[in-house]
């Protein structure tokens, strides 16, 4: 999981709107973090690891001209932690007429399939190991006069999930790939006009929502066109990628912002109702609702409003931890340590429902259990408000990796051997449908929006059903 933003604006340099952008998209990586800008003659580059904050200075961005850049936070999925790996990532982009090229940048956030690419490339060494370099040899061997053909060429064969943000002279383009696995919107100020993951970038720059870059297509943004949106069809993509929506459904569980727009929907409202699903599926009778911060805390509120149980603030973070699930596995126990406190007067001899949005390793399941016992809890009910993840993504999300422990598929979907393990009184997750119908009964809020469906969801790392190639 990665986030990407991409700005132009009528006047003035955007290195400044692009840190701002990428700062509100943290929640989605702190691996390493990069932006590159244009002023159509000269393209600047600064990339760092760890968080926005730290991986820029005030200098590298003073240094940075131009009104036209991406920026990109990373969170690796493919490939070593180093800074040779962060985006965005340089290509050339050579034709009969400039035959020296003009050098162009990518931003991605998702997952390619690679073993194809190896055999087309067989002479390909790339310096990194992100499989974004890939799209970057396509479009610089595709042998295209114009660069708009020589995106389609990519798109043509690359298999997988991507949303893409790319500079090229002073222009921005942003590509979804026919699946729309990984989220990217469109949004504007009165000064310019963005592309990005997730709306959230938009409100500090006092931009606002526009609507999604659709599945299958590539927008550009430039000041030729007078800085409007120029939407283009992709016209081929190889035939085994899906052809309708199939968006990730823990985007919604965990990874969006809950401020964020998407599928015409307030990410928080979704949560909400997820809660409300649980209560359905699983109707328990106890003395105190509470969520696990920060992204429990929606359908907390929504199984309270459902079962007539009070909701409380039992659990209080340390906000300075970070998100958990997004670090290197040698930094989580530490984080587990200092990130959760327990309020005793709040769940001290009651019976405690506590909702959590997933439970992918366990670790901090097991851990809150733990604190709420010590802290005189008679009985811990866990909910998740997401289905076991059983199965490994290969679209974006580094459940993968052969650190990333998956405790449902440890227990082969045995929910009391789960339980048992976590050390909890009572144990449910909701299902697949009920986590799709949450989504889709949640009113819209974007006027207009097309109704969604029950098929319009890749449920992959929860039902081993891969629609994408990978």
């Amino acid at each position: 999981m990665c986030g990407v933003v991409g700005i132009v604006r009528k006047d003035g340099n955007v290195a400044p709107d692009l840190y701002v952008g990428v700062i509100k998209l943290q929640h989605r990586a702190h691996d390493m973090a990069g932006i590159a800008t244009s002023d159509g003659e000269m393209t600047y580059l600064s990339r760092g690891m760890g968080e926005v904050a730290v991986a820029f200075s005030k200098s590298k961005l003073g240094r940075m001209k131009g009104r036209a850049g991406i920026g990109h936070v990373r969170w690796t999925t493919v490939g070593d932690v180093n800074i040779q790996n962060a985006h965005p990532i340089a290509g050339l982009f050579r034709t009969r007429q400039n035959p020296k090229g003009k050098r162009f940048y990518i931003g991605h956030n998702g997952q390619i399939a690679q073993d194809e690419l190896k055999v087309m490339f067989p002479r390909y060494k790339p310096d990194v190991t992100t499989d974004t370099k890939f799209i970057a040899a396509l479009i610089s061997s595709s042998g295209k006069e114009t660069f708009e053909d020589a995106l389609q060429y990519a798109c043509s064969i690359l298999k997988g999930a991507y949303s893409l943000v790319i500079l090229y002279d002073d222009a921005v383009y942003g590509v979804r790939d026919t699946s729309g696995n990984r989220p990217l919107v469109l949004g504007a100020n009165g000064g310019a006009l963005m592309v990005a993951s997730e709306a959230v970038a938009f409100n500090p720059l006092g931009g606002h929502y526009v609507d999604e870059v659709h599945p299958g297509e590539m927008v550009k943004i430039s000041r030729e066109s007078s800085l409007g949106f120029q939407r283009i069809s992709i016209k081929s993509v190889p035939d085994e990628m899906p052809r309708q929506l199939t968006f990730c459904l823990f985007e919604m569980i965990y990874l969006l912002h809950p401020a964020s727009i998407f599928l015409g929907r307030t990410v928080q409202m979704v949560r909400e109702r997820m809660g409300v699903q649980l209560f359905k599926e699983h109707p328990l009778d106890a003395d105190v609702v509470i969520g696990v911060p920060d992204s429990g805390l929606a359908a907390a509120r929504g199984y309270a409003r459902a079962s007539g149980i009070p909701k409380e603030s039992g659990i209080i973070r340390s906000h300075y931890s970070g998100r958990v699930f997004i670090n290197a596995v040698a930094e989580r126990d530490e984080k587990h340590r200092i990130k959760h406190d327990v309020i005793r007067q709040v769940i001290e001899g009651k019976r405690v429902v506590v909702l959590d949005d997933s439970i992918v390793e366990g670790r901090t399941s097991i851990k809150i259990v733990k604190l709420l016992r010590e802290n005189g809890a008679r009985e811990v009910y866990l909910l998740s408000s997401s289905p076991p993840p059983m199965t490994p993504c290969y679209y974006g999300v580094p459940t993968a990796l052969s650190q990333r422990r998956l405790i449902a598929a440890d227990h082969k979907g045995n929910v009391e051997a789960i339980r048992k393990e976590i050390g909890a009184d009572y144990l449910g997750y909701l299902s697949i449908q009920g986590t799709i119908r949450a989504v889709v009964d949640t009113a819209s809020c974007i006027a207009g929006y097309p109704e969604i469906s029950e098929k319009d969801f890749c449920t992959a790392c929860f039902s081993g059903n891969y629609l994408i190639p990978h």
